[in-house]
């Protein structure tokens, strides 16, 4: 095999409902800070419906600052169900106690009249056994539709360990 990739296979035979499944995936980490992953998998489900899913991403770390990517695609054989979701990510660690991070997420659903747009942002400080984090998060559109359907969120969150 090849050094620095890692494989993996699953499947589940049909079941008295009349379901099973298929799907492998495959990372590749041979390249100094470098992952790359592949996976596709099929359901075969009750009714002659199916689904067909493939995912793949990347990161990527230089120094103190990791960029990653993502994209996962649903096809269904009912349209309505197809659904395609893509994701940035960008973290950079200050020092041992600080970090921050921004990410960017888009999912696209068949025949929706608008896309549901995520992007957050996050921040951390450590020192000993506590931690503060501070994060806001911000949905567009999260039923898809132009009706004002935005959300926000801000988290503050304390953690101590002993």
């Amino acid at each position: 095999m090849i050094d620095d990739l890692t494989v993996g296979l699953s499947t589940q035979l049909t079941t008295v409902g009349g379901s099973a499944s298929t799907a492998f995936g495959a990372t590749y980490a041979g390249v100094d800070g470098l992952s790359v992953s592949f996976g596709k998998g099929k359901s075969e489900g009750v009714a002659n419906t199916s689904g067909d899913q493939t995912i793949m991403k990347a990161s990527y770390v230089i120094g103190s600052i990791t960029a990653s990517a993502s994209h996962n695609q649903m096809d269904h054989t009912t349209n309505t169900n197809d659904q395609e979701v893509t994701s940035y990510g960008l973290s950079y660690t200050v020092s041992d106690a600080i970090s921050l991070s921004y990410g960017e997420e888009t999912i696209d659903r068949a025949l929706q009249v608008k896309d549901i747009e995520v992007k957050g942002y996050s921040a951390s400080y450590t020192t000993g056994g506590m931690t503060i984090s501070l994060a806001q998060k911000q949905a567009d559109h999260t039923d898809h539709t132009t009706v004002t359907s935005d959300n926000e969120m801000w988290k503050l969150a304390l953690s101590l360990a002993f």
